[in-house]
């Protein structure tokens, strides 16, 4: 096309823009600027006046829209709008309009005087100010629920029954649909106008409704279920004296705390609520749970802040993270998480000095009351197998290997994971026993859920037995002016040798076991 071509387009589509009233250019009043605009910023506090500039600049031309809310209003709905300016997400501040945040702040507040019950004060903010519930679009949504539900309110007079009555109507007038698209979540508004929804869009109508008419609540639910496809959600109310779970198509569960592990048996992995100001976990309030502690080191140290690991299950046939757990590792290196009983795999990655990713993965079963330990070392190179399984498969009982521990602390109780870990990757070369050298029988079977069930563990309650026999026949005493516990002692039965003693504090013992084991079963290869 040529030059003088594309002018003449050009000049076509901007008179074709001009006729039909669209600019050519963004319409609109131009950035916010606090030195062109500093009488916006005298509205808000003194305290919370910088914040409020800057969500002024982070919204673009749109920041008139949100001013104007602020100008309209006064003394504490004035302040609760600037804060809830204050904490929106960008996307929100680039389309929130005045009408829509006066909306929200007044009906907020009409609440708080037309309503038969009372709110405490700290529940306000967090649970009926907060004009977002999940991941739906901004909307004007309160002055239609209230006309709808603020009637079943005066008849019932109190929370629980105004929450129960509005579970009833909501049951009645929206169905439940499979998500038909890949998008957005729907606005209350069209769930309920539609009459139709999806799991999640039904929940999040019902905790529109309930603050609508001044009734704190939260979205609640499971966002990946365990064997079973996909997730599921409901709300929960606070009655007054607690939060209960609410059932948006099942109003005769409500408050039934074992609904969902009902309806989902052995699938209840992990429930969170969420509302705008926070993400709590609630997992032992809806099913029996069991704990698993992780631990990670590197280098022989504890991996303080290690990030790089989750806690999944399958679902809809992959590994989907149960990111609501916020996997970090704490400045020890360990990570604990309650989750519901079921079957989960833990992946955990480090690369190597040339880039080379390592991923390791451990499957885990969890049953009420348990506790499953495991550790990693994430030490770059990690503590790949140097052998095949197949190789491993031709050298049963190689070794045979004797751990006494204690679990009373550390250094066996941080210490026990990382040698399980490495004895079960090799299992089947290996004869192992465990000896726990212990008064306290519980910890005991805290030792069995590290190390598995079928695990040889005997047990030595007197102290004054514990001591272990060395390759001359000589013994040692173990604990106090003895040696320090953890003992591991490594047997080659071909040979007849010694070839690992190790004994008490040693994060680098995954590795040395890896190697010592692995050198061995290499020296037999080349037999």
């Amino acid at each position: 096309m040529s030059g003088a071509t594309t002018a003449t387009v050009t000049s076509t589509l901007l008179l074709l823009f001009v006729m039909c009233g669209v600019a050519a250019e963004p319409a609109g009043d131009a950035l916010f600027d606090a030195a062109a605009h500093g009488d916006v910023l005298l509205l808000a506090p003194r305290e919370s006046r910088d914040a409020f500039g800057e969500s002024l600049a982070d919204a673009g031309r749109n920041w008139t829209e949100l001013a104007d809310a602020v100008r309209q209003l006064d003394g504490e709905e004035r302040e609760a709008c600037i804060r809830l300016v204050n904490g929106m997400p960008h996307l929100d501040r680039l389309e929130m309009t005045a009408q829509t945040l006066l909306e929200h702040v007044e009906y907020a507040y009409r609440v708080r005087t037309e309503m038969p019950y009372a709110v405490p004060d700290a529940m306000h903010e967090p649970y009926i100010l907060t004009y977002r519930i999940e991941e739906e679009p901004v909307d004007a949504w309160r002055a239609e629920l209230w006309e709808r539900f603020a009637p079943l309110a005066e008849s019932e007079g109190t929370i629980e029954g105004t929450a129960r009555a509005i579970n009833r109507e909501l049951a009645a007038a929206v169905s439940e649909r499979e998500k038909e698209f890949f998008g957005p979540r729907q606005s209350p508004l069209l769930t309920l106008r539609s009459g139709r929804g999806t799991d999640a869009e039904i929940s999040i109508l019902a905790a529109a409704a309930m603050k609508a008419v001044g009734i704190p609540s939260r979205q609640a639910g499971v966002p990946a279920l365990g064997s079973e496809e996909g997730a599921t959600s409901w709300i929960e109310v606070f009655t007054g004296e607690q939060w209960v779970p609410l059932y948006p198509l099942e109003p005769d569960a409500f408050g039934d705390f074992s609904f969902a592990e009902r309806e989902h048996w052995r699938n209840v992995t992990v429930v969170v609520t969420r509302s705008a100001f926070e993400e709590l976990l609630v997992t032992e309030s809806y099913t029996e749970v069991g704990t698993i502690e992780l631990s990670f080191v590197s280098g022989g140290e504890p991996a303080a802040g290690f990030e790089h690991f989750s806690i999944s299950v399958l679902n809809r046939g992959s590994l989907v993270p149960l990111d609501a757990l916020d996997a970090v590792a704490d400045d020890d290196g360990q990570f604990t998480a309650t989750l519901g009983n079921g079957r989960y795999i833990i992946q955990a990655g480090t690369r190597d000095e040339n880039g080379n990713p390592l991923v390791v993965m451990r499957h885990v079963s969890l049953t009420p009351g348990s506790t499953k330990r495991l550790a990693f070392d994430v030490s770059p190179g990690g503590q790949e197998l140097s052998i095949t399984r197949e190789e491993l498969a031709r050298f049963e009982d190689a070794m045979a290997v004797w751990i006494a521990f204690d679990l009373e602390g550390e250094p066996s109780r941080r210490m026990l994971p990382l040698i399980a870990s490495v004895l079960d990757q090799r299992s089947g070369a290996l004869d192992v026993t465990f000896a726990y050298m212990g008064v306290d029988p519980d910890n005991a079977d805290d030792a069995r859920e590290t190390l598995g069930q079928t695990a040889v563990i005997k047990t030595v309650r007197d102290p004054d037995e514990w001591y272990y026999v060395d390759e001359l026949g000589e013994h040692h005493a173990i604990g106090g002016s003895g040696v320090e516990l953890p003992v591991i002692r490594i047997y080659a039965r071909r040979g007849g040798e010694v070839i690992l003693h190790s004994e008490g504090y040693d994060l680098n013992i995954e590795r040395r076991l890896s190697r010592v084991i692995d050198n061995h079963l290499q020296e037999l290869l080349a037999q």
